[in-house]
């Protein structure tokens, strides 16, 4: 039986796709469990991007995204099926990101 575990990551007050992507916000939570590993982050504004870490992409692809009209590569259509059809799914964790320290606070005159 295939199990996928799958990690919820959300930015952090005051972080932006401008500081950090999504992509290298996954990257950094890639060995937070055993692979397979579908890593899902979520932006401030509502935007996600989902990668998938496993032995034949240890650097992870992206497999799912908040936008639409994205097209993928036929390979990744195929490896989206395999990972949708798993009979498993185990969440490891929902993880937010700590505040910018950078982040400037705006008060209100």
């Amino acid at each position: 039986m295939q199990t996928i575990n799958k990690l919820f990551v959300r930015y952090g007050e005051g972080e932006y796709v401008g500081h950090i992507s999504c992509q290298d916000v996954a990257k950094q939570y890639k060995r937070h469990a055993r692979w397979p590993l579908l890593v899902n982050v979520y932006e401030q504004a509502g935007w996600w991007q989902e990668f998938f870490f496993d032995t034949r992409c240890p650097e992870g692809v992206c497999v799912g995204t908040a936008n639409d009209k994205a097209q993928f590569e036929p390979e990744i259509v195929e490896l989206r099926k395999r990972i949708y059809n798993a009979e498993l799914f185990n969440v490891v964790g929902d993880i937010r990101r700590p505040k910018r320290r950078d982040t400037v606070e705006r008060k209100e005159i």
